[in-house]
C-alpha cells in the first residue's frame, strides 16, 4: 500500500485534472475563478512571472516618463529590482518603519534629492501597509506627475482595492496557486508581448506532476524533482521580457 507523503513548503504540486475536481465537488461549478475575480478590475493582464509583469509596467512607463529614477523599500526582492535596473533606471531605497510602513519623511528627503519618475510600495504579509502613504503620496503623482506602482504579491486578496489612487498593480501568482507560471498586472494599454519558448514552463510543469505523484506516494526520487525545479527556476531567473501566461497556468486560473 502506498504511503502519502506530506511537505511543508516548498513548491507546489500540479493541481488534479479539471474533471476530476469539478466531480468531487459539483457545488464548485457556481464560484467565482480566480479569473473571473481578476477580471472584474479594469486593464487586467496575465503574465508569466511577478517580475514579467513588472516589465511590462516599466515598459509601458518608458513610453511616456523621461524621468528613469525609481524608489524602493529598502526591504525587496532583487526580483523587483532588476527589471528597473535591465531597462538603466536608477534605483534608491527610502527606509521602513518598525511596523514595515514607508517612513514618509524619508520619502519626501528622497523626493527632494532626487526628483523620482516612479515610486514603488510593497503591502507585507498580507496587511495594507501602505494605506497613509498612499494618501500623502497624491499631492506628488499631481505636481509631478509621479508614478505610483504597488506590489501585491504578499497581499494578493487585496489587489484593486485602490486602483483609483495609484497608477499601476502588480503582483506574482505562482506563489499563490498550483501553476507553472503566473504574473498580474493593470496596465494602460495593452502590452507587447515578448515571444519566447516554453522551455521554463514545461520543466516546472513536469517538476510539479512528478511532486503530485511523489506525495501520493509514487516511487520517485525527490531529487529529480529538485533539480528539474532548480533548473526552471534558473531559466526563470534569466527571464525580465513581459511574456505571456502559459494556457495551461490560465485554465488552471479559470477554475480554481
Amino acid at each position: 500500500m502506498k504511503s502519502v507523503r506530506y511537505e511543508i513548503g516548498s513548491f507546489y504540486e500540479s493541481e488534479k485534472s479539471l474533471e476530476t475536481w469539478f466531480e468531487e465537488d459539483c457545488d464548485k461549478r457556481g464560484r467565482l475563478s480566480a479569473i473571473s475575480w481578476f477580471s472584474r478590475i479594469n486593464n487586467v493582464f496575465y503574465f508569466e512571472s511577478g517580475r514579467s509583469s513588472e516589465m511590462a509596467i516599466i515598459d509601458e512607463i518608458g513610453d511616456y516618463e523621461t524621468r528613469h529614477i525609481c524608489l524602493v523599500p529598502e526591504y525587496t526582492c532583487d526580483t523587483v529590482i532588476k527589471p528597473f535596473m535591465k531597462r538603466k533606471w536608477d534605483v534608491y531605497y527610502y527606509r521602513l518603519t518598525d511596523n514595515l510602513k514607508p517612513d514618509i519623511n524619508d520619502i519626501d528627503e528622497k523626493i527632494r534629492l532626487y526628483n523620482p519618475g516612479v515610486i514603488v510600495t510593497i503591502l507585507y504579509y498580507g496587511v495594507d501597509t501602505a494605506i497613509e502613504t498612499r494618501k500623502k503620496l497624491q499631492r506628488w503623482r499631481k505636481e509631478k506627475r509621479g508614478i505610483l506602482i504597488e506590489d501585491y504579491t504578499q497581499s494578493l486578496a487585496l489587489f484593486g482595492n485602490n486602483h483609483k489612487e495609484i497608477d499601476y498593480e502588480m503582483a506574482s501568482l505562482r506563489k499563490w496557486f498550483p501553476i507553472s507560471g503566473g504574473g498580474i498586472a493593470t496596465l494602460k494599454k495593452k502590452p507587447h508581448y515578448f515571444e519566447c519558448g516554453n522551455d521554463y514552463v514545461v520543466k516546472q510543469a513536469e517538476s510539479q506532476e512528478l511532486k503530485y505523484k511523489y506525495l501520493l506516494g509514487a516511487p520517485i526520487n525527490k531529487q529529480v524533482i529538485l533539480d528539474l525545479h532548480r533548473e526552471a527556476e534558473r531559466i526563470l531567473d534569466e527571464r525580465y521580457e513581459p511574456i505571456n501566461m502559459d494556457l495551461d497556468s490560465y485554465n488552471v486560473l479559470c477554475t480554481y
